[in-house]
């Protein structure tokens, strides 16, 4: 019971939830965080990995986040690079 239960386990890495939602915006110029990342679709930890990622994103200033009302969409644009 135990050993199923760690074979079922899955570990989400801040790096690979920043690529997923690189992925994203390159099929989108935009993407709703809680629509990817829903608690239906996903489990506590994969969402917190990837909204750590989000964070790191925002740190190194790759995307513009925009959240209009608290608890509201979390709203994910790609920033244009200045040439």
């Amino acid at each position: 019971e135990n050993i199923k239960r760690i074979a079922i386990t899955e570990t989400y890495t801040v790096a690979s939830k920043v690529k997923e939602m690189f992925k994203e915006l390159i099929r989108k110029p935009k993407f709703v965080f809680n629509k990817l990342y829903t608690l239906s679709k996903c489990n506590k930890v994969e969402v917190v990995t990837a909204f750590t990622g989000l964070l790191e994103l925002t740190r190194r200033d790759k995307v513009n986040v925009e959240q209009e009302e608290l608890f509201g969409d979390i709203v994910v644009e790609r920033k244009k690079r200045v040439s």
